[in-house]
């Protein structure tokens, strides 16, 4: 089962994932698929925003299914905010879709 979690701060969002979905052979699981295509959607989304000033205080870890992020967006910049929590929201309906067809392979807590 993949666990995700999202959660809001005061002033970033936390995310993390962690397991194997168990619904197919290892290497071939369509599910770990999408799970894992998504975080690393978002990793990507986070150095960008990264990049552009954005997001501050970046910090990933990943590992065989394992992957978690934290981000802050600068003091009072409610767009970098804006920005920040679209990228963060999108990749949690990814995996609230996801979830809602295999409901024994993903549960999202948020």
């Amino acid at each position: 089962m993949v666990n995700a979690t999202v959660i809001p701060l005061a002033d970033g969002w936390l995310f993390e994932c962690a397991g194997h979905a168990g619904c197919g052979e290892k290497g071939k699981d369509i599910v770990c698929a999408g799970v894992s295509a998504l975080c690393m959607a978002l990793e990507a989304a986070l150095d960008e925003l990264a990049d552009e000033g954005c997001a501050e205080d970046v910090r990933k870890h990943t590992a065989d299914g394992y992957f978690s992020a934290e981000a802050h967006w600068p003091d009072g910049d409610p767009v970098s905010e804006a920005k920040l929590s679209s990228a963060v929201r999108t990749v949690a309906a990814g995996l609230a879709a996801v979830e809602a067809l295999y409901p024994e392979n993903v549960q999202l807590n948020d």
